[in-house]
């Protein structure tokens, strides 16, 4: 939620202070320094498997071990990803941004910069991914959100005192960079138990027989998630881009509950099938929670978000991003909660699973590109919906799969989760009606959005929890005032 902040206040900043192709060309720098993260193997989410495996001996050494196999990795890896975008950013701007040459100079520097802020950020990930496995999860948080928000802020900053973009990238790659301080502080000890011999390797060789298909559908959604907007930017420059990249942030912001869940119950789940019958009591309140809580946030920008647009941005931003928000808020809806059920089935060692799931969706995210293309003649249009397509099938496909592996009951689903989110969809319905006459002005339009977001939220719980794990909830809510 606290990054969800973060970017409400930062990206209006960010977009007024460097305008619409500044922003364009700053946001397309990023996504294309983050293809390197298809160098990784899958190693940044299977490190936290392995060191949850580790973590139950009483040795450190396998778990440190574990951890500097994937450091090691990505940091060799990283440097020589970053030294091919410093000498070729250049002819990255030319080539395959199809920048003007005006521009070709001060992209290239951005580029340059976040090629470095990218080796940066996969060795962060592994200490925050290595401190999820280990269950410490308060301060993996921690880490992370100091990072992004260090960064945000900074570059919003940066961005309004009319510093330019390089100077906001230069912000970025501070934050972080403490966050990678932070990180070696947190996880020192694990570092200095690591077996660097022989051991390292026999691990690391592991990790990449486990990680790879792991990888691999992971290597698909990176390229969805980022090719989208380099062929946007190809296509209509980057002002246009600008159109896009606003509504795709924010409709992001959907994942902010079921994210960190995903990183919660895959350790858990790793130990948990150990266990079944005590996982699969955790998964299903666990579960319900998030589909309640995913849906509030989802029905609210769906109902909402023109006028949020409107308010946040301004009156262009809403008559042309509205489309791309609701079209990438279904699909960020669909997949955030099918990626906790997917959480599960790699948990249980069946990434393979994953992988040709996220095959057959990308097969049809094209195929609606392809369709639209030629019934609509609009490229940004087609990019929008064969993304939302292509998470709209990788999310439903992993809750059919899920459930055909744990064969939890569906009937007890279908009235604690289904029959709410629609009860919730055709309240949000009805309250946006009554509200579009009554509300005026920016501050109300934005507090309403918020609004709605708590109210459906809180009619979603009622209904998907049963009084005694309301109590249970409240008390865990309350318990951190209870102790002061």
């Amino acid at each position: 939620m606290w990054s969800t902040a973060v970017a409400l206040v930062t990206v209006p900043v960010m977009v007024h202070g460097l305008g619409l192709t500044s922003y364009g060309i700053y946001s397309v720098a990023f996504s294309v320094a983050a293809l390197g993260s298809y160098l990784d193997l899958g190693l940044g989410w299977t490190t936290a498997k392995f060191v949850a495996e580790a973590d139950a001996t009483t040795s450190r050494t396998p778990a440190g071990t574990a951890m500097a196999a994937s450091a090691i990795y990505q940091l060799s890896l990283g440097i020589v990803f970053a030294a091919v975008v410093i000498i070729a950013a250049s002819p990255i701007s030319v080539v395959v941004l199809h920048l003007p040459s005006n521009e070709v100079g001060i992209a290239s520097a951005v580029l340059r910069l976040t090629a470095v802020s990218f080796v940066a950020s996969s060795q962060l990930g592994v200490f925050v991914s290595t401190l999820r496995g280990l269950r410490r999860f308060s301060a993996a948080t921690l880490i992370a959100t100091a990072s992004t928000t260090i960064s945000a802020i900074g570059a919003a900053v940066a961005a309004s005192m009319g510093l330019g973009i390089v100077a906001a990238a230069v912000a970025q790659l501070v934050g972080v960079a403490c966050g990678v301080v932070a990180g070696v502080a947190a996880c020192y000890t694990l570092l200095r138990a690591a077996d660097y011999g022989q051991g390292l390797w026999r691990q690391l060789r592991a990790m990449l027989g486990f990680s790879i298909w792991n990888y691999a559908s992971r290597l698909i959604q990176m390229f969805v998630l980022q090719a989208d907007k380099i062929v946007i930017a190809r296509w209509g420059g980057p002002a246009v881009l600008a159109f896009y990249s606003v509504p795709f942030n924010f409709a992001q912001r959907v994942n902010v509950l079921a994210g960190p869940a995903v990183t919660a119950i895959y350790p858990i789940a790793v130990v948990g099938r150990l266990d079944r019958e005590s996982f699969m009591r955790q998964y299903l309140a666990a579960s319900r929670l998030i589909h309640v809580a995913t849906a509030a946030l989802a029905i609210a920008v769906l109902v909402w978000g023109d006028r949020f647009l409107g308010a946040w941005v301004g009156p262009e931003m809403a008559t042309r991003g509205t489309f791309f928000l609701r079209a990438l808020t279904v699909g960020f809806w669909a997949v955030s909660v099918g990626s906790f059920d997917g959480g599960c089935i790699e948990g249980w060692n069946k990434p393979q699973l994953i992988f040709a799931l996220s095959a057959g969706a990308a097969v049809a995210g094209l195929a609606i590109v392809a369709t639209t293309m030629w019934a609509w003649q609009r490229p940004d249009a087609a990019v929008a919906l064969g993304v939302a397509g292509y998470f709209v099938t990788v999310g439903i496909g992993q809750m059919v799969v899920w459930y055909r592996i744990s064969r939890y009951p569906l009937s007890f689903m279908f009235r604690r989760v289904a029959l709410p989110v629609a009860e919730m969809g055709l309240l949000g319905v009805m309250a946006s009606m009554v509200l579009r006459r009554a509300i005026e002005g920016r501050v109300m339009t934005v507090v309403t959005l918020f609004c709605l977001m708590a109210g459906l939220a809180v009619y979603g719980v009622l209904r998907a929890l049963s009084r005694a794990e309301l109590r249970t909830l409240a008390g865990r809510v309350l318990s951190p005032f209870g102790a002061a």
